[in-house]
């Protein structure tokens, strides 16, 4: 299955937008992002919630939790200042490959196997990340880490960025 991921860019609670290769957007993120984390939301197009995304810290230091039905699945421990890598995953046999710099990078399981894959990519809704997930039960968690990486690097939601 593929997927497109654009930041949402207009105002209100909506974050990132999940098309599929048709342009029909098939999932939102919404959420409430604080100086000390929160809560982001995957819904499908009907509104219903298919994932939760939780987090605790600042940027540079935090701690989410992905969360599909009432089962915990991930979570992922963003630390700039680790030397093992910035991003770590657990309560899951998931690893990151790859290179979280420029989002081109894939999950793969204990075994090697490719969960997922994702890099950047341009589509009629402009700049975003292209995604492809192995696996249909994989979804919802695949689409999750991916907005996790990709709010990382962003500095969390509505983060100002800096011009040089």
């Amino acid at each position: 299955m593929d997927y497109y991921l654009n930041r949402h860019t207009e105002a209100g609670s909506t974050l990132f937008d999940l098309f599929d290769t048709a342009g029909t957007c098939l999932y939102t993120v919404e959420g409430d992002w604080g100086s000390f984390g929160g809560k982001l939301y995957l819904r499908d197009a009907s509104g219903a919630e298919t994932a939760k995304i939780s987090c605790v810290g600042i940027h540079g230091l935090c701690k989410y939790s992905v969360q599909v039905g009432e089962r915990e699945r991930m979570r992922v421990t963003h630390n700039l200042a680790s030397s093992g890598g910035s991003l770590r995953l657990s309560k899951t046999d998931w690893s990151l490959r790859g290179d979280l710099l420029t989002r081109s990078f894939d999950a793969v399981d204990g075994r090697g196997n490719v969960r997922m894959t994702h890099a950047p990519c341009w589509t009629a809704h402009g700049d975003g990340y292209g995604i492809h997930v192995e696996r249909q039960q994989d979804v919802p968690l695949s689409l999750c880490l991916a907005v996790i990486v990709d709010n990382a690097a962003l500095c969390g939601p509505g983060c100002a960025v800096p011009a040089n």
